[in-house]
């Protein structure tokens, strides 16, 4: 399974690359949904992260803000703070571009609370 998931990421950054975002988002959440059997959750967090990026940019905002809030809990189940600090940005992007205004602020507070945790500028660039 752990090369299936690998074949989906690969064939998702691919689509990505053709400028096909509905095949892209469709293969990260293949990769994302195969590594959570394999409980490989940062593998599936990142997934879900390029996943809810591409599904925001292409203005797909409910789908976006749900696979921005499973990204975010598959870096907490990760318990990595760097991959939680992206996961929260990408959900307060996704957040915002649905209109949810308080979901966004509440998303890049935790966000600058986990880089504080860490020790870095809460505006550096994921």
């Amino acid at each position: 399974e752990f090369i299936e998931a690998a074949s989906h990421f690969n064939l998702a950054e691919a689509a990505e690359l053709a400028g096909n975002t509905t095949r892209a988002v469709e293969e990260y959440r293949l990769a994302a949904a195969t590594s959570l059997r394999l409980n490989g959750f940062v593998s599936a967090a990142d997934a879900f992260v390029q996943a809810a990026g591409l599904l925001t940019t292409s203005g797909a905002h409910a789908d976006a803000v749900d696979c921005a809030a499973d990204a975010v809990l598959a870096a907490r189940r990760a318990r990595s703070d760097e991959l939680l600090r992206t996961a929260l940005l990408v959900q307060a992007d996704a957040a915002e571009a649905a209109g949810d205004h308080h979901g966004a602020q509440r998303s890049r507070n935790e966000a600058a609370a986990v880089a504080t945790r860490l020790k870095v500028p809460a505006s550096r660039a994921i």
